[in-house]
């Protein structure tokens, strides 16, 4: 019987079958470039306004500020951009947009939602719908 163990032991393993090879996935396609001036449109308090915004890409950084005097950092994540900004009277907020292509022209549009402290506590919608790229600087 010992020796029936060790001739087990001892024979070669059987060759396992053969996988099909894996393949890496597909790499996702070229995030949209998304830095340019945007007009701005949204509602607090039940009074609309409208605004122009620039968005700056920095390496993986985003700058932006609004010509109301806001202004803050951010990053991409994914399909959406995620803000930190200190409002034009010192407060400060938190905005999350998400990237859409429109249709042929492939132009963004950010669908976003803020909010700011001091106020009301309140979540707002805001959207940015594309106007023109930035300027290159020298």
């Amino acid at each position: 019987m010992a020796l029936l163990i060790w001739l087990t032991l001892l024979a070669p393993a059987a060759a396992a079958p053969s996988s099909p090879p894996v393949h890496a996935p597909a790499p996702p396609p070229e995030p949209a470039a998304v830095a340019g001036l945007y007009r701005a449109k949204g509602e607090v308090a039940g009074k609309k306004y409208q605004t122009v915004v620039a968005i700056r890409k920095v390496e993986t950084l985003y700058l932006i500020r609004w010509m109301n005097g806001a202004s803050g950092i951010g990053f991409r994540d994914g399909a959406s951009l995620v803000f930190g900004f200190q409002t034009s009277g010192g407060g400060m907020g938190a905005a999350r947009y998400r990237i859409e292509l429109l249709g042929d022209s492939g132009k963004p549009r950010l669908v976003g939602r803020w909010t700011t402290n001091p106020g009301s506590g309140e979540v707002n919608g805001e959207t940015l719908s594309w106007l023109a790229p930035l300027e290159e600087d020298d």
